[in-house]
């Protein structure tokens, strides 16, 4: 793997800035480290992806995740142009809740502003319960979990409902409030980190 900037043209100035330097110092802050094995769990087009990747070097691994085919074809030509060969092909799945990964494999899974989307209907806790569970199993032993919740007020059930269900999987170790990048633009929100034991 080249190491070299992030030169997208199409991109925003903001967007350039996070891929080459602000998202490598954010997963820096939330102790991703060189060589990690990381799942992004609705990478989207790869906001957190290029980052990690850039961040995790060329012995870690990126697993991009996603359920729709227009962000895990962004994502394919992106690591094309940008010489990533750490990203593992973007996953593509039809929203179902096995993460096809084995067990123990990912030291880090990223969940950012994807519960929110889960626990909208009545079922969402149901949901979400697979969904921690199934990344507890993709997990290694110490391995964490870093949730960004946004929309809340959208959700179905509390926040409290929310993290009870998670804590049933993982045990909160920190949570701090961090400038990170939401949909081009940037924001500030506390990021959770959650430890499998």
């Amino acid at each position: 793997m080249t190491k070299k900037n992030f030169l997208i043209p199409e991109e925003s100035e903001d967007l350039k800035e996070w891929y080459n330097s602000l998202g490598v110092q954010f997963l820096k802050k939330i102790s991703v480290k060189k060589g990690f094995y990381i799942l992004d769990f609705g990478c989207r087009t790869g906001t957190y992806t290029f980052p990690a990747a850039k961040l995790v070097g060329p012995k870690g691994r990126v697993f991009a995740l996603d359920c729709e085919q227009e962000a895990i074809d962004e994502i394919r030509r992106k690591s094309i142009l940008l010489d990533l060969t750490n990203i593992v092909v973007p996953i593509k799945t039809d929203g179902e809740l096995i993460i096809p990964l084995e067990d123990g494999s990912a030291d880090l899974t990223l969940l950012y502003d994807v519960i929110g989307i889960i626990v909208r209907n009545k079922d969402g806790i149901k949901v979400l319960n697979q969904l921690i569970k199934e990344i507890q199993r993709i997990t290694k032993n110490k391995g964490e979990l870093s949730v960004i919740f946004k929309h809340i007020d959208r959700w179905e059930f509390s926040k409290e409902q929310v993290m009870s269900t998670i804590q049933q999987f993982f045990t909160l170790i920190r949570k701090e409030s961090i400038q990170h990048i939401h949909w081009n633009f940037f924001e500030i929100d506390i990021v959770y980190t959650f430890k499998k034991e």
